[in-house]
C-alpha cells in the first residue's frame, strides 16, 4: 500500500514538472520582447560640474531581453511625463540601438541628461524612458509591464561642505554660482592660506562691483542682496 502511494506522488509530481516546463517554453518560445532590467537612474550635477561647463552627461540604461533573440536586433526610446516630478527632466536617447550581445540577456546603451535650469533643493527633476513601440524601426515586442519604463532622475545640488559663512558671509546658491564663474574652480578648490583665500575674496569683490554698474543685484534665498563679506 505504501508502495502504490509512493508510485502516485511520484506520477503527480513528474505531471507538475512537465506542466511547469511547458510552460516556462511557452513563455518564452513567443516574440521576442524586451524590459529595461532597473526601474531608476539617477545622475546629480555638483559644482564640480558647473565648473566644467558640463550641461549634458552621459547615463547607463541596462535592457533585457526576454525570449530567444538569434541575431542582432533593433530598438529605440522615448520619453514619456512621469507626474510624480513637478519638474520633467531634460533627456535625449538615438534614433535607434541595436542588441547584439547574443551571448547574455542584457545590454547597456547610453543617454543624454540634460543640467536642470535651476539649482534644486529638495525635489528632483524626473521622467520616464520608455520603448518606442510605435516606431517603425523598433523590432521588440512589448516586454513586461513592470519594465515598460525606466525613471530618470536628476538632481543638480552645488552647495559645498565647510562654508566659511564668517568669511564668504551667508551661503546662496546664486552667490555661489557667481563666485565659481569669477574663480573658475569650486569651493574645495580655494586654499585655505590667508593671503590666497583674501585675494580669491577680493577678486570675487571688485567682479560683483562690476557686475552690479550693468546688471541688478544678486539676491540670496531670503531675498536680500549677496554680500562677500563676514556677516
Amino acid at each position: 500500500m505504501k508502495r502504490y502511494k509512493f508510485l502516485v506522488l511520484a506520477l503527480l509530481i513528474g505531471a507538475l514538472y512537465v506542466s511547469c516546463t511547458e510552460h516556462e517554453i511557452a513563455l518564452y518560445d513567443g516574440a521576442e520582447c524586451i524590459n529595461f532590467h532597473s526601474s531608476k537612474i539617477a545622475y546629480t550635477f555638483r559644482d564640480s560640474d558647473y565648473v566644467k561647463g558640463l550641461e549634458w552627461v552621459e547615463l547607463a540604461v541596462v535592457v533585457e531581453i526576454q525570449g530567444d533573440v538569434k541575431k542582432s536586433r533593433d530598438f529605440c526610446l522615448t520619453t514619456e511625463v512621469n507626474s510624480s516630478y513637478t519638474d520633467k527632466a531634460h533627456v535625449e536617447a538615438e534614433d535607434k540601438y541595436t542588441y547584439t550581445a547574443l551571448d547574455t540577456i542584457t545590454q547597456s546603451v547610453t543617454i543624454r541628461a540634460e543640467r536642470p535650469e535651476k539649482v534644486t533643493t529638495q525635489e528632483p527633476w524626473g521622467v520616464n524612458i520608455v520603448f518606442d513601440v510605435n516606431n517603425p524601426l523598433h523590432r521588440f515586442a512589448p516586454g513586461r509591464e513592470d519594465r515598460r519604463a525606466c525613471k530618470v532622475e536628476i538632481h543638480y545640488k552645488i552647495r559645498p561642505d565647510g562654508w566659511l559663512s564668517f568669511f564668504w558671509g551667508k551661503y546662496s546658491d546664486g552667490k555661489y554660482l557667481f563666485m565659481m564663474d569669477v574663480l573658475r574652480k569650486a569651493y574645495r578648490e580655494i586654499p585655505l592660506i590667508g593671503s590666497v583665500i583674501l585675494a580669491e575674496r577680493e577678486k570675487v569683490r571688485t567682479a560683483y562691483t562690476e557686475y552690479l554698474k550693468t546688471n541688478p543685484p544678486l539676491l540670496d534665498e531670503d531675498g536680500g542682496e549677496i554680500v562677500f563679506d563676514r556677516q
